[in-house]
């Protein structure tokens, strides 16, 4: 028997190699991405105003950073989604909101609370320097940037981001399929009357609940019976559209567990793991299948076993 640490070393260097599917950006929340995606446009996409204030050109308010204010003419205005389009003339200046286009030619922005506003003219009081509260293009993000690496999981932020430059598909690891086997021939659905020698079955849905919450996809539920011909029948159909299988039950050595048989006699390796002892089965309470081909090869299948009782597959999970 080996430490449970080590069992989940195991487990991890069974894990097949991950597949890649296309998904839709609005449906990628939580996906992790199976390649790295660069910049196919800078971040800002233009350059433009921080502050709402006017945008100028600096030689023409240079003079207010010494204490001289400066008066200048409102050539037009400048708004999110409608750019001055206009040439801003010698001597004024164009009334901006924060994220609209600077104008051609202007270099600095001073905000509304720096200037005094007439409507048609501006006094400008004060200036710190040139291009100050200008955001420029492309000076967060340039063109073939890295933004995110392989492997990385896609949080509300990360989304945001690859949205603002246009990507709206990634390529994701698709998540892991997984076909559960369910052993016991005492074991019936949880409802209705049932006979005193048979035990509800509460591990189909543990395991369930368990394998989504991990984020993997369960392909389907079978149940059979505490004979070598069920479990191998079981075990083939679990498999079949699944890259692992978990099979509860008949992972002992009595008369009626019959996995290991079942799966081809493939190494087996049991796991120390308490709480979660029963009378009976001592400590081997989690137990391992390797692969019955090359975990390099996506189309393996990764076989999984643990004991059936209840209370103890949910201490284990």
């Amino acid at each position: 028997m080996i430490p449970i640490e080590e069992a989940i070393e195991m487990i991890r260097a069974l894990e097949p190699p991950p597949l890649t599917e296309d998904q839709r950006l609005a449906e990628a929340a939580g996906r992790v991405l199976s390649r790295a995606i660069t910049a196919p446009e800078p971040l800002p996409r233009f350059t433009n105003s921080a502050m709402d204030g006017f945008a100028t050109r600096w030689s023409e308010v240079e003079a207010a950073a010494g204490g001289s204010p400066c008066v200048l003419e409102v050539a037009g205005e400048s708004r999110a989604g409608a750019p001055f389009t206009g040439t801003m003339p010698a001597g004024a200046a164009v009334r901006i909101s924060t994220g609209a286009m600077l104008p051609d030619d202007a270099d600095t922005i001073i905000p509304l609370e720096d200037v005094e506003d007439t409507g048609d003219r501006i006094t400008i009081l004060t200036v710190t320097g040139r291009n100050q509260h200008v955001r420029f293009e492309g000076e967060e993000i340039t063109t073939g940037d890295l933004i995110l690496e392989a492997g990385t999981r896609l949080t509300p932020a990360s989304l945001g981001l690859l949205a603002s430059l246009g990507i709206d598909r990634v390529a994701v690891s698709a998540p892991p399929t997984v076909g559960l086997v369910v052993t016991g021939h005492e074991l019936v659905d949880g409802q209705g009357e049932i006979k005193a020698w048979q035990i509800r079955d509460s591990n189909a849905l543990t395991l369930t609940a368990a394998v989504t919450n991990a984020g993997g996809v369960i392909t389907g539920v079978t149940r059979c019976g505490d004979t070598l011909g069920e479990t191998e029948a079981a075990i083939n159909e679990a498999a079949d559209g699944s890259r692992i299988v978990i099979v509860s039950g008949g992972v002992s050595v009595g008369p009626h567990d019959h996995v290991k048989e079942a799966a081809g006699n493939p190494p087996w390796r049991s796991a120390l793991l308490r709480p979660a002892r029963q009378s009976g089965v001592g400590a081997e309470l989690f137990h391992l299948l390797h692969p019955s081909t090359a975990s390099e090869d996506a189309g393996s299948t990764v076989q999984l076993g643990t004991g059936g009782g209840g209370v103890r597959l949910a201490v284990r999970l």
